[in-house]
């Protein structure tokens, strides 16, 4: 907690995109990833030409399950560093996810053309390269390819149910794999636990989990303000805001404890 007051403090005595993402980092590590979102994205405001802030800010989108506008965020980044490795092995696997294949492919050669040695895009890239085959052969039962790499990949992005209808798919045609039915019980037991009991100690929570658990959020009317009157938050409020909010689930969860 005195670190992240301390950064708060930083940023607003002299806002530095070094500072904004030390913060956003904080509050990721510390399992407030709507926070660590907030934050990216004031700093990202402040700083649009910081490649890492951006960066982060996407990641966390990713993370968030927030495909499509992750997916525009990396393109930012891209537009700023157009051979980052990690913005484009990223870029795929949200194109993949959303069914966006042609481009996937696309984006895996781009990537394997920087970093030959990158196995995991390879495994995803030879997958795609099957199913589109598969797919242009008549006659041929549409069946999508499933490996174990391909639903690790899925585990390290967050989709665990996703990697788990792979292993499904697996075990299905190798019922007496052992290893395959030990690991699918392993995600299907993490699917079923909170985000916060997924991750281990000093781990980030979007190494594990899909998502963290999402509190309820009560529904109310907002006052009507007139357009012309309403001026957007400044970055002073935006940042004590999310400061607010990150105190209030401190104190929320100290209370479950008791």
């Amino acid at each position: 907690m005195k670190q992240v007051a301390q950064a708060v403090a930083a940023v607003l005595r002299e806002p530095d995109a070094d500072l904004w993402l030390r913060l956003s980092a904080l509050f990721e590590q510390a399992g407030c990833r709507d926070e660590a979102l907030e934050v990216a994205r004031i700093g990202m405001g402040q700083f649009p030409r910081d490649f890492a802030l951006a960066l982060a800010g996407a990641r966390l989108l990713a993370e968030n399950q927030d495909a499509q506008e992750a997916l525009e965020a990396l393109e930012h980044c891209l537009n700023l560093d157009e051979r980052n490795a990690e913005a484009l092995w990223l870029t795929a696997t949200l194109q993949q996810r959303l069914g966006q294949a042609t481009k996937a492919r696309a984006t895996l050669e781009r990537l394997l053309a920087i970093v030959p040695e990158h196995e995991a895009a390879r495994e995803m890239l030879r997958t795609l390269q099957a199913e589109a085959s598969a797919a242009a052969t008549p006659g041929v039962p549409k069946r999508p390819i499933t490996t174990p790499t391909l639903a690790e990949i899925y585990v390290k992005q967050g989709y665990l149910s996703k990697a788990i209808e792979v292993y499904q798919e697996i075990l299905r045609e190798d019922p007496d794999n052992a290893l395959i039915r030990r690991r699918l019980g392993e995600l299907q037991e993490a699917a079923a636990l909170p985000a916060a009991e997924i991750s281990g100690p000093g781990e980030q929570p979007s190494a594990v989990a899909a998502s963290s658990g999402e509190a309820a959020v009560e529904t109310f009317a907002p006052p009507v303000v007139e357009p012309s009157r309403a001026a957007p938050p400044s970055m002073e409020e935006r940042l004590l805001s999310t400061l607010e909010s990150w105190l209030s689930a401190i104190h929320h969860r100290r209370a479950h404890v008791r």
